[in-house]
């Protein structure tokens, strides 16, 4: 209890998030358990609760259809949350519009995942089994995988083939592991990890390239590396994030435990809370972040915090399988804050990027995404 207060006494303060909470609760789009934890900030802080009940009243009345013809009138400040009730009126108008999109446009067809969007298992072996097709039979010798519930699990002998396996999760998709000391990997989209069957020697090792949240299994007498482009985590039993999308770069996020980042001939120990950017052209960098929106993507959400289009652009065919282009290279200078929702389709975003700032989009007869 007294972590989760330490939590929101900080997100209080983080005046965006509140006002997306709000926007789409409004908007009726809100998740059950953000519009929870919504509901307990505004328990908890009157001032949160008080900025809530002024914009609320403004749509009083106010039929859907007609939102995006009030006429806004000044509004009296008289909570912390003053000078960001213009932009949370605006916000909400963003998601109503963004609802009468989807509801108007249902012709508009939903470029997802167009490329191979089979979870994959290469054994060390060398055979392929697709873990997408649940009914498959997956027979190794030694071994006996399960694989169910968007998870793999398995059991070793001491006879199972040796040599690294390769787990390949495609974009639009996410998926998970308990490997042989029962360590959990969850993997993001467009993320590839490399395993044997049984750990052998001293250590644990196994490779990432993408994005992994581990719950690493304790083991005093065998550390665990996580090998990545950029360098090496180091771990004896804890839980944390590697991002190493980027080949450049490489971003490590403790949530409990201990960790070292080795890279290059910097041996860097990181602590609960705080996390590590490593590239090959500057010195690590150590700061604090955000759990809440660093693991998101556990739960399909990605936010963008004042993000320029470029980056966006790497994000939505990881997430979507879909390819992106932009016509004009000053729409790469416009930013956006907000959030992506893998579970709604990529135009429900792409709207609310229109509505927010001055890009377009269209797709051309081939289904390749244009920003405008």
């Amino acid at each position: 209890m007294h972590r989760e207060k330490l939590f929101i006494s900080k997100m209080v303060t983080n005046e965006e998030y509140i006002e997306q909470l709000m926007s789409e609760k409004v908007a009726g789009i809100i998740s059950r358990e953000d519009e929870d934890y919504l509901d307990r900030l505004m328990e908890e802080y009157p001032q949160i609760a008080e900025g809530w009940e002024i914009y609320l009243a403004r749509f009083s009345g106010v039929e859907i259809g007609k939102a995006d013809n009030i006429r806004w009138k000044p509004i009296k400040k008289t909570s912390v949350l003053k000078k960001y009730i213009y932009y949370i009126a605006a916000a909400v108008i963003a998601g109503i519009c963004m609802i009468l999109s989807t509801l108007f446009t249902a012709d508009t067809p939903h470029y997802t995942i167009t490329a191979d969007n089979n979870i994959k298992l290469r054994l060390a072996t060398g055979e392929t089994v697709n873990l997408s097709n649940t009914d498959s039979a997956i027979q190794v010798p030694a071994v006996k995988l399960t694989n169910q519930h968007k998870g793999l699990t398995y059991t070793a002998d001491a006879s199972a083939p040796e040599g690294l396996n390769v787990l390949t999760v495609p974009v639009g998709l996410d998926y998970k592991i308990t490997l042989g000391d029962g360590t959990i990997v969850w993997m993001n989209a467009a993320t590839k990890l490399e395993f044997p069957f049984r750990f052998k020697g001293g250590t644990r090792e196994i490779r990432l390239e993408g994005e992994a949240y581990l719950d690493v299994a304790k083991d005093a007498s065998r550390p665990f590396l996580v090998h990545t482009p950029q360098g090496t985590v180091k771990v004896l039993g804890t839980a944390f994030n590697v991002n190493s999308y980027d080949s450049g770069r490489v971003v490590v996020s403790l949530v409990e435990g201990a960790v070292v980042m080795l890279s290059g001939e910097n041996a860097v120990p990181l602590k609960p809370g705080r996390q590590l950017i490593c590239t090959s052209r500057a010195r690590p960098e150590m700061r604090a972040f955000d759990e809440e929106r660093e693991l998101s993507w556990r739960r399909g959400i990605f936010y963008f915090d004042d993000a320029d289009l470029q980056y966006i652009c790497t994000v939505l065919p990881r997430w979507y399988g879909i390819k992106v282009r932009m016509d004009s290279k000053l729409v790469a200078r416009e930013r956006f804050t907000g959030r992506i929702d893998r579970n709604l389709p990529v135009e429900t975003f792409l709207e609310q990027l229109k509505l927010t700032t001055a890009v377009d989009y269209y797709f051309d007869k081939d289904g390749i995404l244009h920003l405008k």
